[in-house]
């Protein structure tokens, strides 16, 4: 045992909004450790398939706004995730990325 803690950061069905999963990522960013998620959470993420959708009542300008703040909040992640990204990634259940055509192949690339 060489006494070296890691902090472990855990995107959980809790995390239910853009924002809430971006905070979460930060805070593995900033203070390091260990972060855990699923490959379709990750590929979701990087690709920008996630965010609050738009209602029909909402006023053009409410929803630009939304999308800035998602570019925003998509860009940090992108940040975090990707450039320069982690250290280390271990992929369970490695057989699902096989598929080189597979999104999340191409979410991982």
């Amino acid at each position: 045992d060489d006494g070296r803690e890691f902090r472990v950061h855990y995107l959980s069905e809790f995390h239910r909004n853009l924002k809430s999963r971006a905070t979460v990522i930060a805070q593995w960013h900033t203070t390091g450790g260990v972060l855990l998620m699923g490959y379709e959470m990750f590929r979701l993420l990087v690709q920008r398939k996630l965010g609050a959708r738009s209602k029909s009542n909402q006023s053009a300008d409410k929803t630009k706004r939304l999308e800035v703040i998602q570019g925003e909040l998509f860009d940090e992640i992108n940040k975090a995730l990707l450039n320069p990204g982690p250290d280390l990634v271990i992929c369970d259940e490695g057989h699902r990325i096989k598929n080189v055509s597979a999104n999340v192949s191409r979410a991982l690339k």
